[in-house]
């Protein structure tokens, strides 16, 4: 069976760069790697790239593959495989990649038999992520709900606060492994090949490539008095290490975000239109035990 990696992400995140790594590590375990990109336009500088590193690579360009591509790509999987016998197909769509249309096209007789999804990949710039999803949210967001990997790129270049966006991250998509280290970084490869084995994993720079579990909830309306009860639970560490905790929740008929951050603890008005919604990052926590601190009981 050849698997493929389907790696996603905005216009400029860095599919190429994570492609290129991905069928070098391919070549040197011995395995017959191609290389697709689903261009937006008609100019293949991404194949042309690839081609440059000795990758067999082919282009689909001029249109998405979710419209007019969608054929194409089917023609063109059933070709490489024929011509190439690869074992391993890494496989870059454009920025405005919806998924959900993709897995029609492994529906095809042939390919349904001799080709599986391994990885679905999203590539999330550090430095441009909260523009990007301004400017192309509903793509940006379906590609993270169908992502079993996202990685954080240009992490060497942005300096603000790492786990805050993988909190944001961890809202859109909480069963998704999330890679937050730089790509330069010894044992990073090895870290993004391994992902995905345990669901909502996070593996994050400066902690030895440590390993921190991740919960998203929605969160019931409180009182005062149980939210300040519950905010003692999590600090206390009796139901776990919670490095880090974000969302809104309502309080007494209001509003308000919760940003917990090590020791330091932030409860501000927050937008109406924010849903309740909390993401934990941490260790030795599971779902039923935080459901059980905002149930008001320990588990």
């Amino acid at each position: 069976m050849i698997e493929l990696d389907v790696i996603s992400g905005f216009l400029g995140a860095g599919k190429t760069t994570l492609a290129n790594m991905l069928l070098k590590r391919y070549l040197d375990a011995g395995e017959r790697p191609v290389f697709i990109v689903n261009e937006f336009g008609e100019v293949d500088t991404d194949a042309a790239l690839i081609r440059s590193e000795g990758f067999t690579a082919i282009e689909l360009a001029g249109g998405c593959v979710c419209c007019s591509l969608r054929v194409n790509l089917g023609l063109s999987l059933r070709e490489i495989i024929e011509t190439f016998l690869p074992t391993k197909i890494v496989f870059e769509t454009s920025g405005i990649f919806v998924y959900d249309q993709f897995e029609n096209v492994l529906r095809d007789d042939f390919l349904k038999d001799r080709c599986r999804v391994r990885r679905t990949v999203a590539v999330a710039d550090s430095l441009n992520i909260r523009r990007c999803t301004t400017l192309a949210g509903s793509f940006i967001e379906n590609q993270m709900k169908n992502a079993s990997v996202i990685v954080l790129s240009k992490l060497e270049r942005f300096f603000g606060d790492v786990d805050d966006l993988v909190c944001d991250i961890k809202a859109i998509a909480p069963k998704a492994a999330v890679i937050a280290c730089r790509w330069d970084e010894p044992g990073f490869l090895d870290a993004f090949l391994s992902a995905g084995q345990e669901e909502g994993r996070i593996y994050v720079n400066g902690h030895g490539h440590a390993h921190f579990d991740a919960v998203t909830v929605d969160v019931e309306s409180m009182g005062q008095a149980d939210c300040d009860q519950f905010i003692a639970w999590l600090m206390s560490g009796e139901a776990g290490e919670f490095l880090r905790v974000k969302g809104a929740m309502r309080v007494d008929g209001k509003k308000y975000r919760l940003d917990i951050a090590g020791e330091d603890v932030m409860l501000s008005p927050a937008r109406g239109s924010e849903p309740s919604r909390l993401t934990f990052i941490g260790r030795g926590f599971s779902q039923e035990s935080v459901m059980g601190l905002l149930e008001g009981k320990l588990c």
